[in-house]
């Protein structure tokens, strides 16, 4: 196996492995004894050489002139099994499923990615979601907890957001307190303290060169916060309407066999904490009503525009209703 390929699946397994250990905890067992993914090997072969080793964003617009590139979206199951030593020493064996949805070089990340400030840093435009959708315990469905999500970079920051789902990406996170930069004022302490810790060196153009006097470097800052702005931007407002449209069919007929368990996983705007709420925007929940995900008495799933749906808190006049209905 390659680095890069060892690299990812270490980075797969990775993903989850906190979830794994507060859920365990939550099951009431008194430790995890051997743990084991239930993903094939081609499946995993597979998203490796579609996005960690897919390198094709990184090409310069010339070399995309003739064919533009187009953002790689994937989504895949991935199953944590774990074994449980509980009261009396019996064994049981405890699996978490997970839906995982996976988004490479999405517009604006992949700009930035591309850009000299980030190029250099060598950070990737891999942004993934995911969401817990089942547990099963000696071979039998349980209900289980939602846990808050979190931002990931590989492992779990710690840092929740509110939302029902979890955020793996290159984040940038603050030198000393380890939280995430959304705001100039967030790093404002570490850059009075190392003023030059955000100081990137690029080489000017020959034409720049010879106005400001020969020097072939510059410097400039670099701002963390602006591309943690624009991955949080891009994850929530592509890649939540993006696994809410890949959740739908194995609740409804795989984990739980209830098609409204969907909502457990609706970003809500009130639960979401202060500071990411500004990634809440009215834009998704516009994206969100182009999509199938409104459930209907007897129709299924439906888009907002393809029909009226009843409310608990206002009523709707049945003529009117029927007229709507028709059209």
């Amino acid at each position: 196996m390659s680095n890069k390929r060892r690299a990812t699946t270490i980075l797969l397994r990775r993903i989850l492995t906190a979830f794994v250990h507060t859920l365990s905890f939550a099951l009431a067992c008194r430790r995890v004894c051997s743990s084991r993914l239930r993903t094939s090997a081609r499946v995993r072969r597979e998203h490796v050489e579609r996005f960690d080793l897919n390198q094709d964003w990184k090409k310069s617009k010339l070399a995309t002139l003739f064919k533009k590139w187009e953002a790689v979206q994937s989504s895949f199951t991935l199953e944590v099994s774990h074994e449980r030593a509980c009261e009396g020493g019996k064994m049981e064996d405890v699996v978490e499923s997970f839906l995982i949805t996976s988004l490479l070089a999405p517009p604006g990340v992949r700009e930035m990615a591309a850009g000299d400030a980030f190029r250099k840093l060598g950070v990737s435009a891999l942004l993934r979601m995911a969401a817990h959708v089942h547990r099963s315990v000696g071979g039998l469905s349980v209900k289980f907890e939602s846990l808050p999500g979190t931002l990931f970079t590989g492992l779990d920051t710690g840092v929740k957001t509110g939302l029902p789902v979890l955020i793996n990406a290159p984040f940038f996170l603050h030198e000393l307190n380890q939280g995430v930069l959304l705001d100039p004022r967030d790093d404002a302490d570490v850059r009075e303290l190392f003023p030059k810790i955000r100081q990137l060196e690029a080489r000017r153009s020959s034409g720049m060169s010879a106005v400001v006097g020969g020097s072939p470097m510059s410097s400039r800052s670099i701002s963390l916060w602006d591309w943690n702005r624009e991955v949080l931007t891009a994850s929530v407002g592509l890649l939540v309407p993006a696994i809410l449209c890949e959740l739908k069919h194995p609740l409804e007929y795989l984990y739980s066999r209830d098609a409204k368990m969907l909502y457990r996983y609706w970003p809500r705007f009130e639960a979401v904490r202060a500071k990411f709420k500004m990634f809440i925007t009215p834009s998704l929940y516009v994206s969100l009503s182009k999509c199938e995900l409104y459930l209907t008495k007897h129709d299924g799933f439906k888009s907002i525009v393809e029909g009226v749906f009843e409310s608990k808190d206002y009523a709707v006049d049945k003529k009117a209703l029927g007229f709507f209905r028709s059209k």
